[in-house]
């Protein structure tokens, strides 16, 4: 990841948003829980392997699975 923003939340949670210029430029946003362990909540991303027009992805995790339990092309149409 190339850059980053933390923003503090009630109860020593910190949201952490990340931006990538790699393979797969996008933004990932991770929760870090107040004991330092951090979890993917969702991103945005240019996937090149998708077809024309479909690069942009959304996706989103939740707290009991590590693949994410949403991931689709921005641009539906």
């Amino acid at each position: 990841m190339s850059s980053e923003l933390k923003v503090a939340l009630p109860q020593g949670i910190t949201l952490l948003a990340q931006v990538s210029g790699d393979d797969h430029p996008g933004i990932w946003i991770s929760l870090i829980k107040p004991d330092g362990t951090t979890e993917w909540i969702c991103f945005a991303e240019h996937n090149p392997n998708k077809p024309q027009g479909q690069e942009l992805h959304i996706g989103a995790y939740n707290a009991t699975d590590d693949e994410p339990s949403y991931y689709e092309s921005y641009f539906k149409d």
